[in-house]
């Protein structure tokens, strides 16, 4: 589809590996750690400096259990000025269609407070590529 994505690793339960898989991939920081098993926010921190990042794995790892019974926290580079852009696709097995798309950049506490159809500002020859 030619869509470009983030590298990002597989949901991790040490924080020794987590580090071993940015020095491989040559990640830069600020990076973003989330749960594995989760959302609305929750067990998710973003590192500014390698130092942090022990703390911060602890931390994700612990409000990831707590919160949805698994423990695994997953790393990407974090985007500070990217947006939040969803797409809706149903499908019955045989056919499947979008039902556009739209933009949840608005958010309070990591969590969507407003969701905008169709995603205001979106080059048209953009939309027609997702």
């Amino acid at each position: 589809a030619d869509v470009p994505i983030l590298v990002g690793s597989p949901g991790m339960l040490a924080a020794a590996d987590a580090m071993a898989f940015v020095k491989e991939k040559g990640m830069k920081f600020p990076l973003l750690l989330k749960a594995s098993f989760g959302g609305g926010g929750r067990g998710q921190a973003v590192v500014d400096k390698p130092e942090d990042l022990l703390e911060a794995f602890s931390k994700c790892s612990k409000e990831a259990e707590m919160s949805f019974g698994r423990p695994e926290v997953f790393v990407e580079r974090f985007l500070p000025k990217a947006r939040h852009i969803e797409v809706q696709i149903v499908g019955d097995g045989k056919n499947c269609v979008h039902i556009f798309e739209r933009d949840c950049s608005v958010q309070l506490r990591k969590q969507k407070v407003v969701e905008l159809a169709p995603s205001r500002g979106m080059h048209p020859e953009l939309r027609a590529r997702i």
